[in-house]
This record gives C-alpha cells, sequence and structure tokens, in this order.
C-alpha cells in the first residue's frame, strides 16, 4: 500500500499543475484501475488473523476523490477563461468603426472635427495648446484653460489664419506655466480617435487606433462619434 500512496501524491501534485486536463483525467483514471486491481488482490491474499485496516485504503480512495474534483476544478476553469476570452473577443469587434479614448499626442482630424483633453494637477499661470502638421509644422496656437481639472478640447481643424486643414494626423502639445518664474510643464494628453481595425490574435484583443496597436484595457471609453 505504501507505492500506492507515494504514486497518487506524485500524481496529485502532477495533476494540480497540469495544462491538458484531459490527460490528467486519463491518467488518474489509469491509477485508480490499478489502485483497485491491487486492493482487490490485496483482501484476496490478506491473513485472516491479521485483516487489512479499513482506514488505509480509505484514505487512498479519498486520496483519488481529491484529484479527481482538482481536475474537474481546472477543467471548469479553463471553460470559463474560454467563454470570457470569447466574450472579450467579440466585445472588441463590435467597437469596430467606434471611437475611442487613449493616451496619446496624436490626434486624427477628420470633417473638420478633432477632439482631445488634457489634465490640471493645479491651477496654472497659463496653458498653451500646440498644434503641427505631418511635416512638423506649427499650424496652431492657442491658449487653454488654466484651473485644475480635466479639460475637453474641441479643435475646429482650421490653422491660425482660420483655414480649415485637410483629415490627417496632426501632434499635440499642452504646456502649463507656473510660478513666478513662469515654470513650463508639458501635460498629459488623452485624444480620441477612430478604430479602424480589431485583433484577438493575442491574450488581450488590441484596437488599432491612429496607427497604432493598443491593448483594449488600455482604451478609457469608447463611442459611436466625436460628438458624444
Amino acid at each position: 500500500m505504501v507505492g500506492i500512496t507515494s504514486a497518487l501524491n506524485q500524481n496529485t501534485a502532477t495533476s494540480a499543475g497540469a495544462v491538458d486536463t484531459n490527460k490528467a483525467a486519463t491518467k488518474i483514471a489509469a491509477d485508480l484501475d490499478s489502485f483497485l486491481l491491487m486492493l482487490t488482490t490485496q483482501l484476496q491474499n490478506q491473513d485472516p488473523l491479521s485483516p487489512m485496516e479499513s482506514s488505509e485504503f480509505t484514505n487512498q480512495l479519498v486520496g483519488f476523490a481529491q484529484v479527481e474534483q482538482q481536475i474537474g476544478m481546472n477543467s471548469n476553469l479553463q471553460a470559463l477563461q474560454g467563454m470570457q476570452a470569447q466574450t472579450q473577443n467579440s466585445l472588441a469587434l463590435s467597437y469596430l468603426g467606434r471611437y475611442a479614448e487613449i493616451a496619446d499626442n496624436q490626434v486624427a482630424l477628420k470633417d473638420g472635427k478633432a477632439r482631445f483633453a488634457y489634465v490640471l494637477d493645479s491651477d496654472a499661470n497659463s496653458v498653451t495648446v500646440t498644434i503641427k502638421d505631418s511635416k512638423g509644422d506649427v499650424v496652431k496656437t492657442m491658449p487653454g484653460e488654466n484651473n485644475t481639472g480635466n479639460h475637453l478640447v474641441d479643435w475646429d481643424g482650421k490653422d491660425s489664419t482660420g483655414v480649415l486643414l485637410p483629415d490627417g494626423n496632426y501632434t499635440i502639445k499642452v504646456t502649463s506655466s507656473t510660478g513666478t518664474e513662469q515654470t513650463e510643464k508639458d501635460l498629459p494628453t488623452v485624444v480620441q480617435a477612430q478604430i479602424s481595425a480589431v485583433s484577438t490574435g493575442g491574450d488581450e484583443p488590441t484596437l488599432t487606433i491612429n496607427g497604432l496597436a493598443v491593448p483594449m484595457s488600455e482604451v478609457r471609453t469608447i463611442s459611436m462619434d466625436m460628438s458624444t
């Protein structure tokens, strides 16, 4: 019976960490058959004057039951994980064509509309918003709100002379000036752009936004259009 106990303990440790629960279930079933065969043989050949303790093989059966229960739990967990992944992938695919908010300094101008935001941790003397085109040339400079909090900026796509610029990606930079020495600080920006592609091949779905593959967990909000 000692040999069976050792094999059972080894199988328990292996099964708990096994990835393939089907193989683990097959293994425990084979071990249980072997155990029952050995137990039957021992019962048939035991000394009537010194019968085998029933508690010993009862513990063996309990051990097998615990291993089978663990395998069943692992199998159920894998099934739940698979269902969760399918739900997450379906959700990601439904976002295609919608607009997402992400931390970035590239804003997409479309039909004279572009939206981005910045955050001020404390009041500033002034805030300056600078917009550059794909060549790096400054096309627009405008003041921003300088009080503490989140600030949404809707750009009408016009340059400093009032000319409507073509659709495309533009670089934004928001700078705050504080203190008597007018210390400048670049502020983090959040942009809103359309989701052009969705990939579900990895551990987490990724959304292509502004040409970048962004994990879905990094997307702050999803909306039907830029006006929402």
